[in-house]
């Protein structure tokens, strides 16, 4: 089988979970079909060492996104009919390639990374060859968000007048663009069981939804040989990338109110955020007594390893979290928000704890630094619950066996 997979980011370095989730899928999949990756890709990427692992595993067409100011991007969305990501992410040479591949040559599938991204096949469905599903390839869209959800959170949040409007308006437009699409697909990947009922609401039985949550690679993210190590730190730490505004909101909230009532009851506590392309707000948070930004890192596990207690204060974002499970795969104790734990089968004190209120927050990192069998006791249960259901290796086979069923059927509809 033939695939073209249509991303708005190259996955090449891994550096975001977004990134992380396509590099997983281009790879399997690679593996057994013929795979051409059709990308943007991020200007001045952070620069690693080249990556032999992934190195000719499918076909790359590359193509460079300039850089854009956000705050232009924003305006020109709302005097538009695009959303915010669509205007980011539009590239009128992407757009010519998409279009020339699709109608000189033939593919079995089209993959899309994003909701937004459907954009570049407007054009193709806007002529007749494409007009029923089974004249055309199959169509799966990977949405990592509902993007209808993830505004509707912001809504909810202490955001102030403007922004939640700009969310509001962000939030009809996903909404439109999801009634228009989303019928369209053949098969659409949902994160999370939350995500898969909303998309119900746009599809009719044509359309198959597969939950495929966001996973992690158990064999790169392991316990430590020896956890006690950890007992002698007074280390918590927050993975992510810090140029999303989610974790913005994660560290700095973290910061002014559940980080000071921690200190109170353990004086030498420290606070660690470990991320990419910290805002000039977050690196000020370095100034402050017991905390420490690290910036990027070529390898967050020498971080997360350092930790006696890993926090996930997330109030905002959709979907499940990679850094959570990322966190879980090491054998780490964890306090999240419900947010941070959303759409992952755990249970409160079993596996992580989780806590919204600064102060119960604050109480339930207090209670795993110290007591330390306790805390040993839930990184090891959630390292098992990893194991039974998020490994990226059993979920990618679930959806590669889905994907070659809904080959088949087309197939046999065929003759």
């Amino acid at each position: 089988m033939r695939m073209l997979m249509l991303s708005a980011a190259y996955p090449l370095p891994p550096d975001n979970g977004a990134k992380r989730r396509i590099l997983v899928t281009a790879s399997h999949l690679s593996q057994q079909y013929d795979l051409t990756l059709v990308s943007l890709r991020e200007p001045k990427p952070i620069s690693m060492l080249p990556d032999e692992k992934h190195e000719g595993l499918w076909q790359d067409c590359i193509v460079e996104q300039p850089a854009r100011s956000k705050l232009q991007t924003a305006l020109k969305a709302v005097f538009s009919r695009h959303s915010y990501a669509q205007v980011k992410y539009w590239n009128d040479n992407l757009r010519e390639i998409v279009v020339g591949k699709l109608t000189t040559q033939h593919f079995d599938c089209l993959w899309v990374q994003f909701l937004f991204m459907s954009a570049y096949i407007e054009k193709i469905f806007s002529g007749s060859q494409w007009g029923h599903k089974q004249s055309r390839p199959i169509l799966v869209l990977d949405q990592h968000n509902v993007d209808e959800l993830t505004f509707r959170r912001f809504l909810s949040s202490k955001a102030n007048f403007a922004q939640k409007i700009y969310a509001a308006l962000e939030m009809l437009k996903a909404r439109q663009l999801q009634k228009q699409w989303f019928p369209r697909f053949d098969a659409i990947l949902c994160v999370s069981p939350e995500d898969l009922q909303k998309t119900a609401q746009y599809v009719d039985k044509s359309t198959s939804l597969w939950l495929a949550p966001n996973g992690v690679d158990i064999g790169y993210f392991q316990p430590l040989a020896q956890q006690d190590s950890r007992e002698r730190t007074s280390i918590l730490v927050f993975g992510g990338s810090l140029d999303v505004k989610m974790n913005q909101d994660a560290v700095l909230w973290f910061s002014a109110s559940i980080f000071p009532l921690i200190k109170q009851r353990i004086p030498d506590v420290q606070f660690w955020i470990v991320g990419r392309n910290p805002t000039s707000e977050i690196w000020k948070l370095a100034k402050r007594e017991g905390i420490k930004v690290t910036g990027t890192v070529a390898d967050v596990r020498d971080y997360y390893r350092q930790a006696k207690v890993f926090v996930v204060p997330l109030r905002l974002g959709g979907g499940t979290k990679l850094k959570t499970l990322e966190a879980m795969a090491m054998g780490l104790p964890i306090v999240s928000t419900a947010v941070g734990a959303q759409g992952l089968d755990i249970k409160s004190g079993q596996h992580i704890c989780i806590a919204d209120r600064p102060e119960d927050f604050a109480a339930r990192v207090v209670e795993l630094m110290k007591d330390p069998d306790k805390a040993r006791r839930i990184g090891a249960e959630a390292r098992l619950l990893v194991e039974k259901k998020y490994s990226w290796s059993s979920i990618m086979g679930d959806v590669d066996d889905k994907l070659k069923n809904l080959f088949w059927e087309r197939e046999s509809q065929k003759r």
